[in-house]
């Protein structure tokens, strides 16, 4: 998560490179956008294959639950984090 941002100053700094790390910014905030949900809807699909309920349903409860979580000052901070560790993390998982 600190590696692409140094990587992308890095080729901002060369000519040829500039190109690519325009692209590589795009990539890497689409990739920070869809963390949250991928993450969200990872931990719904594990809660709706223990217990039969809708995943649909599991999705609004846990986005409601980690929004109201959210809420609380430096709580916030580290969930947001961990959520898109851990949603980075899954896909990269599954790409490869």
């Amino acid at each position: 998560m600190v590696l692409v941002p140094l990587i992308i100053v890095l080729l901002l700094l060369t000519k040829i490179g500039s190109i690519l790390a325009f692209i590589l910014i795009f990539i890497y905030i689409i990739a920070l956008l869809i963390a949250k949900p991928i993450f969200i809807i990872a931990v719904s699909k594990l809660i709706s294959n223990k217990i039969n309920i809708n995943n649909y349903i599991i999705i609004l409860l846990l986005s409601t639950l980690i929004s109201l979580i959210c809420l609380i000052p430096y709580v916030d901070i580290v969930l947001s984090l961990f959520m898109v560790l851990m949603g980075l993390g899954i896909i990269f998982v599954v790409k490869s």
